[in-house]
């Protein structure tokens, strides 16, 4: 990670600048520009397969905040990789405008299920 963190750019998020969010084996790239994106991907594919390990194509997606299209798909060794409209990092779901109305509700939903199984 140090590799990639060294090589690519970072966006400032209120005031704070970052380019990406690494949990585990769960790793959230982030970038404003599609190139510098494919360039994050390739370096942490290149890292990963120095360690042993192996990127996968997939569970490896796009999104794109704020539209609902990549006008350039990214690829991996050759492979284009899904732009998706939501997905699920560490267990919160991250929607590509932002709105957190169906985590809400998933979480309302989950602790509902945990009381009712409580009362039994």
């Amino acid at each position: 990670m140090d590799q990639v963190k060294q090589n690519t750019c970072e966006i400032n998020i209120g005031g704070i600048f970052i380019n990406n969010l690494s949990f585990a084996d769960d790793i959230d790239l982030i970038d404003e520009e599609v190139s510098s994106l494919q360039r994050q991907i390739e370096l942490t594919k290149r890292a990963a397969e120095q360690a042993g390990l192996i990127l996968n194509i997939n569970k490896t997606k796009t999104m794109v905040f704020g539209d609902r299209s990549i006008e350039n798909s990214i690829q991996v060794a050759g492979e284009a990789i899904d732009n998706v409209e939501k997905f699920e990092y560490l267990g919160s779901l991250l929607t590509w405008d932002n709105n957190c109305s169906e985590e809400i509700k998933r979480r309302i939903g989950k602790a509902t299920g945990a009381m009712a199984s409580l009362k039994h």
